[in-house]
């Protein structure tokens, strides 16, 4: 990958030195993305391969599929929901499965921890405050 980004440095970099003076920060974005896609993707021997891979998806799902029952404006909008808050709520618990499948994936004592902990804590910051301990 990297070796088809490197031809590409040159061009960034002019467009950057020109963006910079009109919106600094703008090519962060750009940034980020290409930081991303050059980062190696490590899977140990362990883990259960289709859990630890599907579970990214479902919580990137989750997290997108709420967007699906907000209007942007009054004629445009992505799906026609009538019970449009109960859909919120349903569709952005399933990240909370995602998270614990990741950590049971990966057939790890600690990351299952870290993974039932970051669940909890979701569930946490979602509830009424009146659950709160």
């Amino acid at each position: 990958m990297a070796a088809l980004v490197a031809p590409l440095v040159p061009v960034i970099d002019l467009v950057d030195k020109i963006v910079i003076r009109l919106a600094p920060g703008v090519l962060i974005f750009l940034a980020d993305g290409i930081k991303l896609i050059m980062k190696e993707d490590i899977i140990p021997d362990a883990v259960d391969k289709p859990i630890f891979k599907i579970a990214p998806t479902i919580v990137l799902a989750s997290a997108f599929g709420a967007c699906a029952a907000l209007p942007y404006s009054d004629a445009w909008y992505v799906g026609n929901f009538e019970t449009g808050v109960l859909y919120i709520a349903a569709i952005t618990s399933m990240e909370v499965l995602g998270i614990l499948m990741a950590g049971w994936a990966s057939n790890n004592k600690w990351a299952l921890l870290g993974g039932m902990r970051s669940a909890a804590r979701l569930f946490r910051t979602n509830c009424p405050s009146g659950w709160r301990s």
